[in-house]
């Protein structure tokens, strides 16, 4: 069985840390975060700008290889969602009429989504301390690095009844150097964001709860499972 291996994920904003401290596991740090332009994580300043983003090809390829993932479901309910068009883009892919829920812990970034996404529901919801949104389908995109390995387990936990649709950036050898190179570098200059995984450690995180079944996606660092409830 291939070793599941999971490191911290950090990451060198050089001068600008104390915008958002030393760690992101935060609500304010994620509000500061898309809040100052220098730090690279803004959002679209308007609805035009989202979605010239929404037409970038790494989403529009991404939407499309999941799209048949989302055949007969009439909602999706989004976690972490930040100001992301990817579910947008799945919306319109979708054969059949498809009601979106978009959620995030960060109160500013909630507001915003609000103003940019009006024909989404949008909810202030902590995936940490609660559980599923009424949904035919639960989408967790990108959010993999945000949580601990006890702690996503026990979210699987409190979804263990839902089909949850999981998309993670999964880590390979370059990205542990990098993580490595970064850290004896500049050690004190390091936000920690979260968790890097290998593929068997990602697979670990629902195996008490859910059965999987690959997706395949276009190739790249980003993977996909469907996840049923055993």
């Amino acid at each position: 069985m291939p070793l599941a291996l999971t490191v911290r994920h950090v990451i060198d904003f050089g001068g600008e840390r104390q915008l958002v401290g030393g760690d992101l596991a935060r609500p304010e740090a994620w509000d500061a975060l898309r809040s100052h332009p220098s730090l690279g994580f803004t959002f679209a300043a308007d609805r035009a700008e989202w979605e010239q983003a929404a037409r970038l090809p790494e989403i529009q390829a991404r939407a499309r290889a999941l799209a048949p993932s989302i055949e007969g479901v009439g909602s999706l309910a989004s976690y972490g969602t930040g100001g992301s068009p990817f579910e947008s883009v799945l919306q319109r892919l979708s054969q059949r009429p498809l009601r979106l829920t978009l959620t995030d812990f960060a109160p500013e970034t909630v507001a915003y989504m609000r103003r940019l996404i009006p024909e989404a529901q949008v909810r202030r919801h902590d995936l940490s301390r609660e559980g599923p949104l009424e949904a035919d389908l639960q989408l967790f995109h990108r959010i993999d690095t945000e949580f601990d390995n006890a702690t996503w387990q026990e979210i699987f936990r409190r979804f263990a009844a839902e089909r949850v649709l999981f998309v993670a950036g999964v880590c390979d050898l370059r990205l542990l150097a990098g993580q490595l190179s970064i850290r004896l570098r500049h050690p004190r200059r390091v936000t920690y964001a979260g968790w890097a995984r290998n593929r068997a450690a990602l697979e670990a995180l629902w195996r008490l709860t859910h059965r999987a079944r690959s997706l395949e996606l276009p190739a790249g660092p980003v993977e996909g499972w469907m996840l049923e409830p055993l």
